[in-house]
């Protein structure tokens, strides 16, 4: 995705430093071994799936607030709904459901 939108001339900078293509996959891979420590913490799909798709929300804000640009931006806010989009139901379906009105 960032290859792409650099390829297609967004400049993908934040206070003038260029973010490295590398960084996006480094980060993807982060997101996920928190994903994975989140899901075996909680151990349930529901809570997992609600936990993790406010932390993906949430990691939106410097996506949002940081970049000068709205290229910058968009690419950025993209990237992270992409890996989530991925990662949360991936790491969701390896849960199991508990029923919480009978617990």
């Amino acid at each position: 995705m960032a290859a792409g939108a650099r390829a297609a001339g967004v400049d993908l900078e934040v206070d003038a430093e260029t973010i490295p293509i590398a960084a996006f996959a480094w980060w993807t891979l982060v997101g996920a071994a928190l994903g994975v420590v989140l899901a075996r913490l909680l151990r349930d799909r529901r809570r997992f799936v609600t936990v993790a798709t406010v932390a993906a929300g949430l990691s939106l804000v410097p996506a949002i607030a940081a970049p000068d640009h709205t290229a910058t931006k968009v690419v950025l806010v993209a990237a992270h709904l992409c890996a989530a989009a991925i990662i949360i139901p991936v790491l969701g379906r390896s849960l199991t459901a508990v029923d919480h009105d009978h617990e």
